[in-house]
């Protein structure tokens, strides 16, 4: 049993392109055309779709949202996926290459199990998350910490995670580096199983 990678991705590009693109893949999706355990919402339905065999790629996984969003004033195809291990991109790679070869993507892929976090939004044009929070709450031995992360996964960027540590920590000028040591060392003092995790993401862009 795998690891499930949790994949956003903003495709870009001509209006038309993007356009079409989303009305592709909500219709692939639709309905399966190849069995599988997957159901009709499996990558290797888009594959078929797009005229691709499927055991050529890689799509162990769903398309699990797809929509049309306005965003930095373009119409932009938003899709978030659910896949083995780690995010697809390969995956889209073809299948715009095939359907959409002037749209490319923006992408945030988080699998908390390998400690994937990754983007290639560098620009934070589409992501503005720079942090991965996993916290886990047994009790409510520390309220003052959970009244900002709340039990799973939150996304941060810098300047807001570096704001509320220095607060909950009362060290106003600490450096972002500083306060995740000082979070990762106080917690070795907790008579709980309560923790925090920060995970920075990496930008593969």
């Amino acid at each position: 049993m795998p690891n499930w990678c949790e994949t956003s991705y903003y495709f870009v590009g001509p209006e038309k392109e993007v356009r079409s693109l989303y009305r592709k893949i909500l219709k692939w999706t639709s309905r399966g055309t190849l069995a599988s355990d997957f159901g009709n919402a499996w990558l290797g339905n888009v594959a078929n779709g797009a005229g691709i065999d499927w055991r050529d790629v890689r799509c162990r996984g769903t398309v699990d949202y797809i929509d049309l969003k306005k965003v930095n004033n373009r119409t932009v195809l938003y899709l978030e996926t659910e896949t083995a291990w780690c995010p697809m991109n390969e995956f889209w790679d073809t299948i715009l290459s095939k359907t959409a070869p002037d749209c490319s993507y923006y992408y945030l892929a988080v699998e908390p199990g390998c400690e994937l976090y990754d983007t290639n939004d560098s620009s934070h044009e589409y992501f503005d998350t720079d942090y991965v929070v996993d916290a886990y709450w047994e009790d409510s031995y520390h309220e003052e910490f959970q009244e900002y992360f709340e039990e799973g996964l939150s996304e941060w960027n810098a300047r807001d995670l570096e704001r509320v540590l220095q607060e909950l920590l009362g060290d106003p000028d600490a450096s972002m580096d500083k306060l995740i040591k000082e979070v990762n060392s106080m917690q070795d003092d907790w008579d709980s199983e309560d923790r925090i995790y920060i995970h920075e993401v990496s930008c593969s862009a």
